[in-house]
């Protein structure tokens, strides 16, 4: 069976991934980071803007404030945020001030309703705000608070809900990414608005779409018999979703393990989360799923195809020298392990040696695979194989 990728791969990663789907396989499977690895942008984040924007709480103001504090104790909410004058809890109030104003005007509310919006400055101050803080709580506390963070506002949902609202806010993301790129975007809140923390700004890549070049990967290893797995950092909806969207064109995984927060006896989420059945799915917790969770379904086998982007794939990428392929998307990130993992890609390359390291680059702005090792960033700097920063020849 003779398969053929796309010309945007890179030659030595086509090559190779050519010929590893014309190998047999029996009861095997592989297993895939989702967010900037199947995708182009994170689908975690890309929910969390939409949810902002649409106001698509079930929460009272007194709720709401305290999902915003469950991360924090009393000391830390009355400190300053590092390199910033105002406390966190200073931030909070900014907030919790909009959406009291939202809340009483009948703007908030699941399922989204398109209300009159008489509030344009206090929904630009609660976006940019929002976004604020769970920037600095990835950078002062943890990236597993903030993944867990990230869950609270999907309490008094339920799974259908915020698989329906993921669904939604990830097409529409998609439409306008495939339209304009993958777009490198300030978001600031005002300043005429008087406010305890003053103005404020965060800069993210907004966009989000699936990889076609990864889509197609995958169609052709399901065809070939080769099972499909996700584990992910992200929520289990919202991971369901994407997976499942008819926009994005996957074939069926077997299973997606990710974090989630726990529901209570009506099936709504509270604000608590599922260690019991949800390991947290990142960097050892990611293998500690293949290990215990999937491997066992194939006599303990590893995976035959590992494919990640950061150094929290990094240990599911490494753990068994049986793998025949470790894919690794370089999106220009700065991650330590990954990094010395990519530039043993770029030695095995070198030295002519059996493709078993590949790194592939991509045309971010474009929101797309790219022939090279090399990846263009939103802002078009171009960073080599390894992440590093480099001008172009």
């Amino acid at each position: 069976m003779t398969v053929s990728l796309s010309s945007r791969w890179y030659p030595r990663n086509k090559n190779a991934l050519e010929n590893f789907l014309q190998a047999s396989f029996s009861h095997d499977y592989a297993v895939f980071d989702f967010d900037n690895t199947i995708s182009i942008g994170d689908s975690q984040w890309t929910l969390f803007i939409g949810q902002c924007e649409r106001l698509a709480y079930r929460l009272t103001p007194e709720e709401f404030g305290a999902i915003l504090r469950l991360e924090f104790s009393e000391d830390t909410l009355r400190s300053p945020i590092p390199s910033f004058s105002f406390s966190w809890d200073d931030l909070m109030e900014d907030i919790l001030h909009c959406y009291r104003i939202f809340y009483e005007a009948g703007e908030v509310g699941y399922p989204h309703q398109n209300h009159p919006r008489d509030h344009e400055i206090e929904h630009q101050e609660f976006l940019s705000k929002m976004l604020f803080l769970l920037f600095e709580v990835e950078a002062h506390l943890s990236v597993e608070a903030a993944c867990r963070f990230i869950l609270y506002p999907f309490t008094h949902l339920r799974a259908d809900e915020v698989y329906s609202l993921a669904q939604s806010v990830h097409s529409e993301a998609a439409r306008e990414t495939r339209e304009k790129g993958l777009r490198h975007i300030v978001f600031t809140s005002p300043q005429s608005l008087p406010s305890r923390a003053g103005s404020v700004s965060v800069s993210l890549d907004q966009g989000f779409t699936v990889s076609q070049d990864i889509a197609e990967l995958l169609r052709r290893m399901s065809q070939r018999g080769i099972d499909l797995y996700c584990i992910s950092s992200s929520q289990e909806d919202t991971i369901r979703a994407a997976l499942e969207n008819p926009d994005f064109g996957l074939p069926k995984f077997q299973g997606s393990f990710t974090f989630n927060a726990l529901p209570d006896e009506e099936g709504r989420y509270i604000p608590s989360y599922d260690f019991v059945n949800h390991p947290a799915t990142f960097g050892m917790g990611k293998l500690e799923a293949i290990q215990k969770r999937i491997a066992p379904r194939y006599e303990n086998k590893a995976p035959v195809l590992v494919a990640g982007d950061s150094d929290s794939d990094v240990p599911m990428m490494t753990y068994d020298p049986s793998i025949r392929i470790v894919l690794m998307i370089n999106r220009g990130q700065k991650c330590d392990s990954l990094r010395s993992l990519k530039e043993a890609a770029l030695e095995e390359e070198r030295n002519h040696r059996n493709p078993h390291l590949l790194v592939q680059g991509r045309d971010t702005l474009r929101a797309e695979f790219w022939p090279r090792v090399e990846c263009l960033d939103s802002q078009n700097r171009l960073h080599a194989g390894n992440g590093d920063f480099k001008k172009e020849d």
